[in-house]
Order: C-alpha cells, then sequence, then structure tokens
C-alpha cells in the first residue's frame, strides 16, 4: 500500500504520516527531509523547480522500493497537493507504481494551523526553514480543493492517537478503502 498525506502546512500531515509508517513498519518519504539530506544547506531555495525534483526522486524511490517488496507500507509526505497540475501527476506516478495507493487529506482551522507553525518556527523543529505563517498565508490563498482525496481527516477533533486508530482501520479494512471516508469532518 502507498498511502499519500496532502494537505496545507500545519494541517497535520506529518504527524499521521509518521505514525502510519512505524505502525506498518513502513518507509515514510518526506518531501522535507529528503531536500535536506540532499541538497547542502546554502543551496536549498524552497522553488517549485526544487521541490518537483524532490518528488521525482521521491517517486523513484517508491518504484526502487517497490520492486524489492511489493508489499511494503510506502507513506509519502511533505507536499500539499494543493495545484491540480500536483494531482495529476500523482495520478500519472501512480500508474507506475502498480500498487494500491490512497489519498488521504489532513485539514484544520486556519487558527490551529498558524498556531502550529509558529510553534515549529520557535522551536525550529521542522526541517523546512521556509515554513512561516506568512508562507501558509500565501499557500492558502492559491490552493485548489482536492477533490479526489479518498479520506479526508480534520486533524483538531481527535488526538493524533485517535485519528491513526481510525486511518488504520480505515486503511486496512477490505484492503483499504476506495470511497470517500471522514474523519472528524462533516460530509
Amino acid at each position: 500500500m502507498i498511502v499519500v498525506f496532502a494537505g496545507l502546512p500545519g494541517s497535520g500531515k506529518s504527524t499521521l504520516a509518521r505514525g502510519l509508517a512505524e505502525r506498518f513498519s513502513g518507509i515514510l518519504l518526506n518531501k522535507d527531509d529528503l531536500r535536506a539530506k540532499i541538497f547542502p544547506a546554502e543551496k536549498i531555495e524552497y522553488s517549485r523547480d526544487q521541490d518537483d525534483w524532490v518528488m521525482d526522486t521521491i517517486h523513484r524511490l517508491v518504484l526502487f522500493y517497490k520492486r524489492r517488496d511489493p508489499h511494503l507500507w510506502i507513506v509519502l509526505d511533505g507536499r500539499t497537493y494543493s495545484r491540480s497540475s500536483q494531482i495529476e501527476q500523482l495520478h500519472r506516478w501512480a500508474r507506475d507504481w502498480a500498487s494500491p495507493w490512497r489519498l488521504i487529506e489532513c485539514t484544520c482551522s486556519d487558527a490551529v494551523a498558524e498556531q502550529r507553525i509558529a510553534a515549529d518556527v520557535a522551536s525550529g523543529a521542522h526541517p523546512a526553514k521556509n515554513r512561516t505563517v506568512a508562507m501558509l498565508r500565501q499557500v492558502r490563498q492559491h490552493a485548489e480543493p482536492i477533490a479526489d482525496a479518498d479520506i479526508r481527516i480534520d486533524t483538531t477533533l481527535h488526538t493524533p492517537e485517535e485519528l491513526l486508530a481510525g486511518l488504520v482501520a480505515q486503511l486496512t479494512a477490505s484492503g483499504g478503502a476506495t470511497d470517500q471516508w471522514n474523519l472528524g469532518g462533516a460530509e
């Protein structure tokens, strides 16, 4: 199974992605972590070109891992998928994967996302140093709706542990969800 997390910065993607990868002893491929490992700090530019290059590398890593272990759980994190072109690219990659995959959209209130990002900035915990409240507001302003998410999760209504338990249950039921499912949000 390949699980792709989508959502605006601060929406809780990384928390759930880490938990899911740990739960299934899977591989977590995070765009921001990978960028920080590939590029020296002075060469990180947070440009669309660099984001796309890192995502292409993640796609190649998925193919590499899946050829060696088709049953491996792979969790992708770090891209918002807030542009239709990013979703279209994801669908093209999925044809190459030849593996079941699910798109999980994480949401939360604007205030909660801004609080989460402000806390990360204060602690220096996040690998993307451009991740600020101002950047979130800019991304939010230009975001397009994600129409085809398999699962939508409002990360403010339950604890991460509760959300992860519900997500695991949904993904493992009959081999994974194929219909939209909302955890903690209105349909």
